[in-house]
């Protein structure tokens, strides 16, 4: 599937469900964006954070809960384990309702645009249970909060570097999933990566697989990359990989989430990074 639209995000930006990023939610709320979308009530929204109201919009949702249902969880800061905690809580808090959906979004920096009144054709247009945010090429995240003691373990163990942890299996997830991409759209060289910031999924399929990325979370970090890794994004990419029907994807078309950052705005409409450039491609 790909749609017809301009290549001027300056215009389109209004068009997405989400947006994700610093550079284009500042962008919205400069702009005197302040529309709250309807969102399906199928539909949980759900946001984690452990610094309350980083984020401007999440008051302006939290005040208008006749248009979506959102759970904000605030964490205690002092308690605040960066990374597995932006799952465990995710997963006991799904285990106890009943919704269809969950939108997870990043406390910090995302923002609902359009309405979302029928999220089964979202995930239908993708032919899977979970669609990510996609984001160019592969990133290496390393968020400066996560702690590093499951990869000094590593490094004491084996002697070496602790980051030869990721090595082989990590370069194969990523060669995996590029190459199930580059079955689908005729992007080669370029890919996009899972961004773990903002998804759309089914809850019943979302409460299975968080249940078997915890198990990964807090297994021996010893036998290297993605046991006992707790970095969120780096293991949703690894269960993308395995996964055999396509139950986890990405929004590699950008036909729904906007990935942002300042050069979005000013890509030329021939790079491969521009946001339009994948939808286009036949």
């Amino acid at each position: 599937m790909q749609i017809e639209r301009s290549d001027d995000l300056n215009k389109e930006i209004y068009n997405f469900k989400v947006v994700h990023g610093a550079a284009g939610v500042h962008y919205l709320y400069k702009n005197g964006f302040r529309h709250v979308p309807n969102i399906s009530k199928d539909i949980r929204v759900v946001m984690i954070t452990n610094i309350p109201n980083q984020n401007t919009y999440n008051q302006i949702y939290l005040d208008n809960p006749d248009k979506l249902n959102l759970e904000y969880i605030v964490l205690k800061a002092e308690k605040f384990r960066c990374g597995i905690d932006l799952i465990e809580p995710l997963l006991n808090y799904i285990k106890t309702i009943d919704d269809k959906y969950i939108l997870y979004m990043d406390a910090a920096d995302t923002a609902l645009v359009c309405d979302i009144k029928d999220p089964k054709s979202l995930l239908d247009t993708y032919n899977c249970k979970v669609l990510f945010n996609a984001e160019d090429n592969y990133s290496f995240p390393d968020h400066p909060c996560v702690d590093k003691t499951y990869l000094e373990k590593y490094a004491e163990h084996h002697s070496c570097s602790m980051w030869l942890y990721y090595g082989e299996p990590k370069n194969n997830v990523n060669n995996t999933n590029t190459k199930k991409l580059h079955e689908k759209v005729n992007s080669a060289p370029y890919t996009k990566s899972l961004n773990s910031g903002l998804f759309l999924g089914e809850r019943e399929y979302l409460v299975e697989i968080l249940t078997t990325m915890l198990e990964f979370m807090n297994d021996d970090p010893l036998k290297g990359y993605p046991y006992g890794e707790i970095e969120n994004q780096k293991l949703w990419q690894y269960l993308q990989s395995i996964c055999k029907n396509n139950e986890i994807e990405i929004d590699y078309l950008n036909l729904y989430f906007l990935w942002s950052h300042n050069r979005k705005f000013t890509f030329p409409v021939d790079s491969w990074e521009h946001f339009n450039y994948f939808n286009k491609l036949k």
